[in-house]
């Protein structure tokens, strides 16, 4: 047989090759979905507003502005985080939205896969198990 399936899943740089490509897929979708209003009449929002108040909060940070204020017109939603958090943010807030919002992405995503594939199989067993029947 040409083709080992076990032996492919095995392998983490290809499973991580495989996240990525996904990862491409899911921002460049936030990217060009039209942008979303909460009010009737009212402000234009990205479908990636999260990375946006997570952006915004480095730079009312460094401008010495309550991070926690609603800034209507940057984004929708209060920030709900430290001021660590913001500082953390600085890398990514320098980049354009598209670049960055990859990035973001990224890490979530291969944080979450390396933290998954460390786990030993009979534990990685019963989160996939728990994942299963959780819907």
């Amino acid at each position: 047989m040409l083709f080992n399936k076990n032996k492919l899943l095995g392998n983490p740089l290809f499973v991580a090759g495989i996240l990525i490509f996904i990862t491409i897929i899911i921002t460049a979708q936030s990217l060009l979905l039209e942008p979303k209003v909460f009010e009737s009449g009212g402000i234009e929002y990205t479908h990636y507003n999260n990375y946006i108040i997570f952006k915004q909060s480095f730079f009312h940070l460094i401008e010495n502005k309550d991070l926690y204020q609603l800034h209507p017109t940057e984004h929708w939603d209060y920030y709900k985080y430290s001021p660590t958090f913001s500082l953390l943010m600085a890398p990514l807030a320098c980049l354009p939205n598209a670049l960055g919002l990859f990035i973001w992405n990224l890490l979530n995503v291969l944080i979450l896969f390396w933290a998954l594939w460390k786990l030993p199989p009979q534990a990685f067993k019963h989160v996939c198990l728990c994942l299963d029947y959780s819907h």
